[in-house]
């Protein structure tokens, strides 16, 4: 869920649609849409893509993070690993 400042009165994320509504009413007075800050926001700061995937592992298959633990990627996908926590 959403919450919007540093206390929490609800939590269905009522105070989150207040102030999604709040900038809705800003950027139109702006003649800016929601997609304009969105694209802004990218601009600024990048825009990044996650994604997950699960996968049914056959349960007499090698435990795979026996093996991630004893011998932690340096690289992934070509890109370095800086930081690996055990979870």
């Amino acid at each position: 869920g959403y919450t919007v400042g540093n206390k929490v009165w609800d939590k269905d994320g009522l105070s989150a649609i207040v102030a999604f509504s709040q900038l809705t009413g800003k950027l139109k007075a702006q003649g800016k849409t929601l997609w304009d800050k969105l694209e802004a926001l990218y601009r600024q700061h990048g825009f990044y893509f996650n994604a997950q995937r699960s996968i049914a592992l056959d349960p007499n298959s090698p435990p795979i993070g026996d093996k991630l633990r004893a011998n932690p990627p340096s690289e992934i996908a070509g890109k370095k690993v800086s930081v690996t926590e055990d979870l």
